[in-house]
């Protein structure tokens, strides 16, 4: 990137495109001793570079901090003054393709704008690459960096290794640079024209919204981060007041002054630097042992002592060992990796040391009465562990992750998002339930094909992303047969769905619960779901079908603590993968449209119903059509309903029928629907003793006062004078009959149904 300033393409696009970031000019630009202040570019501006021909050393970066003054890149600057108004993340190893790596960084950031980028070095065989996703609002250096942490652990969840030292408050990003040659091997990376020959980039644009850390899969992950935060710090507590109870238990030695001396003279923090230790760039305690595989800061520095909860430190046998890791002070370092944990060795060394430092030129007479003390004290070599009592140890409050509402000052909330426009949300888990053979099978395949594809379901909006149908019901055969079915009413073919629709069959296998409940009811995460997340996550998957909760739940459907652990569990499936999951369920045998424990209905936000629709009898109107109706809808109008009909093996809605055969069908069938819809609303009038007529220049205009009660369920004053005239040629009503003896004794008279 020049020095010169880019200019934006738009000033009318997204915040986010405006907010500048502290530009550097390389590894060696350093102001701090000049005083001059770094240049800013906006983050829409490094969307657009174009990469440079630099040594890789000297290529351009940014800091994802508007903070910009000659100390910019000081991590304890940073971490005070820094608004951070982006996340990063730097991909080095795998070889992975660039799909690869889109598909994640669309899992989590949704519809959120991102900018993919290959690394100066990239190349075939050693792909390598950068990920820049700018935030909506700016924030300060602890909620960045909990974000940050959060995005590096969806990757790892799937498997990609990230480097955390992007998670440091002044840590430059490089922007795209490709330098001629490979540094190492002399390999060229720029063709005889100039252009380089592997660069890569991909890009959301600048129009779409920056991300939210207020949902989705980034708020997933730093609620996630916070709480283990929470516990690992009152486990610390806990573990340092049983350091000091152990250190206080401890045999009383001539000895133990050399090893308080040592403990007061040694920071821990020198030593933990000395043995390799690295420092975490949030919390200066907290370190992460040479011993970890992961990547978290298990060790931290608690007074004169440290704790660690990593098992492979307590494995190492550092310190002394507890359920949780283990613990201890500077000495016990000092003893484990200077002397391999030889308490012996190690009391020897430091006895000597002090010695030697210590004798007088001519030592008083007594001295020689008195033998030296040249062997350690003997309560090294005891092994036993001292005795704690635990019921004395309080463990420290386990805060909760409050959210202040004043910090929404000035802030606009984010619009909610769908699925399934109006009828599916986003971040949530919806239950669609239906009687046997009304289709479900086939409408949520359906739905999951539209989805993918971005193609509206019943003629309703669907917001596009991967999507998976899980079903423990029907083989692959079937779902064969129904994805051409499904394909050939779409006008799309198999091949469309490539690497975006998925679909799984779990038919005859064990063990498809997303979770079990012991006798107690308490619930425990069955490995099924973790499969099933972790795949959503790998393949970017974010919209998610289980056909049923028959299989995927183990509990009591009329247990509402289980229920109600259920439904957050897939709601918890929801948040991780950004985006929707439908539940599947079979209505009960009383005619209710869900089954088992009102916690079905009160736990989810929304709740669908599937039916073919019956008449008046309970006979149903046509065998082909079916409605499907919003019974629950926290976030939109409830009652509303989508008519559809059975085509050739797929569901199609009104308006997309096709003239011909179809269209006849339908028009049958709309007309015995608006038949029994009259008769059921004339009885109704009929029963609140509101007498209509069959004169349109009457008040009581049957057709018009039907078209305005609420039942009418959208046919218009129009259909039902057409139904009326069917109903008429069919001699099942009649005008001026008999309904009820009136005030005056008089019969009112009014059209009815004949008997």
């Amino acid at each position: 990137m020049s020095s010169a300033p880019i200019e934006l393409v738009s000033n009318m696009g997204p915040d986010w495109t405006r907010r500048p970031v502290a530009f550097i000019a390389g590894t060696y630009d350093k102001r701090i001793d000049t005083g001059e202040d770094f240049d800013l570019r906006t983050l829409g501006e490094l969307f657009q570079a174009e990469p440079e021909d630099k040594p890789k050393l000297e290529g351009p970066a940014f800091i994802p901090s508007s903070y910009a003054n000659y100390d910019a890149r000081e991590h304890k600057v940073q971490k005070v003054r820094g608004e951070y108004v982006a996340l990063t993340c730097d991909i080095d190893e795998g070889d992975l393709p660039l799909q690869r790596v889109e598909s994640l960084v669309r899992a989590f950031c949704g519809d959120a704008a991102w900018l993919i980028y290959s690394s100066p070095h990239a190349r075939p065989g050693d792909r390598r690459w950068r990920a820049v996703v700018p935030l909506d609002v700016p924030v300060g250096f602890d909620v960045w960096n909990d974000a940050q942490t959060a995005l590096f652990a969806f990757m790892e969840m799937a498997g990609i290794a990230v480097d955390h030292a992007l998670a440091r408050a002044g840590q430059l990003v490089f922007l795209p640079n490709v330098p001629a040659t490979h540094i190492k091997t002399g390999v060229k990376l720029r063709g005889a024209d100039g252009s380089p020959l592997y660069y890569q980039r991909l890009t959301t644009g600048t129009n779409a919204p920056g991300l939210s850390l207020r949902e989705g899969a980034a708020a997933a992950g730093i609620t996630e981060i916070r709480r283990k935060r929470a516990e690992d710090d009152a486990e610390r507590e806990r573990l340092r007041r049983e350091a000091e109870m152990r250190r206080a238990n401890a045999k009383p030695s001539t000895g133990g002054d050399i090893i308080a001396d040592f403990n007061r003279d040694t920071p821990i923090a020198t030593l933990l630097e000395q043995y390799g230790y690295r420092q975490c760039p949030r919390h200066s305690e907290d370190w992460r042992s040479p011993n970890q595989t992961g990547e978290t800061y298990a060790t931290r520095i608690i007074g004169d002592k440290w704790v660690s909860l990593s098992q492979s430190d307590a494995a190492s046998r550092i310190g002394a060992s507890h359920a949780s890791g283990c613990y201890g002070d500077a000495y016990d370092l000092f003893v484990h990796y200077e002397h391999q944990g030889d308490h012996k060795a190690a009391f020897r060394q430091l006895h000597a040391e002090r010695k030697a430092s210590a004798v007088p030129d001519s030592p008083p007479a007594w001295m020689n009465e008195i033998p030296t003390y040249d062997e350690p004290p003997e309560w090294l070599d005891d092994e036993v562990e001292a005795v704690i009592d635990v019921a004395e140890l309080e463990p420290a409050d386990d805060l909760l992750p409050l959210f202040n509402p004043a910090d929404w000052t000035n802030l606009t909330p984010p619009e909610r998002q769908w699925r399934w426009d109006s009828f599916i949300p986003d971040f949530q888990a919806t239950l669609l339930t239906g009687a046997g053979a009304a289709g479900k099978s086939l409408a949520t395949q359906q739905m999951c094909t539209c989805v993918a594809l971005g193609l509206p379901f019943l003629g309703i909006p669907t917001k596009q992303a991967p999507a998976l149908y899980i079903t423990c019901e029907d083989d692959l055969d079937e779902l064969h047969r129904r994805q051409e079915a499904i394909c050939a009413a779409l006008g799309v073919t198999l091949d469309d769905t490539r690497d975006k629709l998925f679909l799984l069959s779990l038919q005859g296998e064990i063990g498809n619960e997303i979770a079990t409940f012991d006798n107690d009811g308490t619930m425990t995460v069955a490995p099924r779901y973790t499969q099933i997340e972790r795949t959503c996550i790998s393949k970017g998957i974010k919209f998610v079908t289980l056909d049923n909760t028959a299989h995927t739940f183990a509990g009591s459907e009329n247990d509402r603590h289980q229920v109600a652990g259920f439904v957050n569990l897939n709601n918890r499936l929801a948040q991780m993968i950004g985006g929707s999951v439908l539940m599947v369920g079979h209505p009960n045998k009383a005619g209710d449209s869900y089954s088992g424990s009102t916690a079905w209905e009160n736990q989810v936000r929304s709740r669908l119903y599937l039916e073919i629709p019956k008449g008046e009898e309970g006979a149903p109107i046509n065998s082909d059509m079916r409605v499907i109706r919003n019974e629950k809808a926290n976030y939109s109008k409830r009652g509303s309903e989508v008519r559809f009909w059975w085509v050739k093996g797929a569901f199609v809605a009104d308006e997309e029928l096709q003239e011909g055969g179809e269209f006849d069908v339908r028009d049958s069938a709309q007309a015995g629907y608006e038949n029994d819809l009259f008769l059921s609303l004339l009885r109704k009038l009929t029963e609140q003793k509101r007498s209509v007529s069959h004169a349109a220049n009457l008040t009581n205009y049957a057709p018009k006062i039907m078209a305005g009660m609420p039942e009418a369920k959208g046919v218009s004053r129009g259909q039902f004078a057409q139904a009326m005239e069917r109903l008429f040629m069919l001699d099942i009503i009649a005008a001026s009959q008999p309904l009820w003896t009136g005030k005056d004794r008089h019969p009112v008279t009014g059209l009815a149904r004949k008997s």
